[in-house]
């Protein structure tokens, strides 16, 4: 799905597009996106911002596919997840310290 303030080649959201979408959420939605991106499921993340056993599936559903508000952050939030848990290849005797 393409969104409007995504960057062309990593899949994030250019900062301004990132206020203008949390500047509208609901708390519940915070606590949805705060969740999944501190690692939790999107099912798991609904029924941590207050949805039922029941309903969470749909909710997360909804929010990962068809929101808005909510898909385009979701899809951010993932997308940093999987930036971060990528190992560094580095030649051996490399500094690992500097930043480019």
């Amino acid at each position: 799905m393409e969104h409007p303030g995504r960057g062309p080649d990593d899949g994030l959201l250019g900062d301004d597009e990132i206020e203008r979408l949390v500047a509208r959420l609901a708390p519940f939605q915070r606590a949805f996106l705060a969740a999944l991106a501190r690692g939790s499921s999107p099912e798991e993340a609904a029924v941590r911002a207050g949805w039922g056993p029941g309903d969470a599936g749909r909710i997360a559903r909804v929010y990962m596919a068809s929101h808005p508000l909510v898909t385009p952050l979701a899809e951010h939030v993932i997308r940093l997840r999987e930036l971060a848990s990528l190992e560094l290849s580095l030649p051996d005797g490399a500094a690992t310290d500097t930043v480019n």
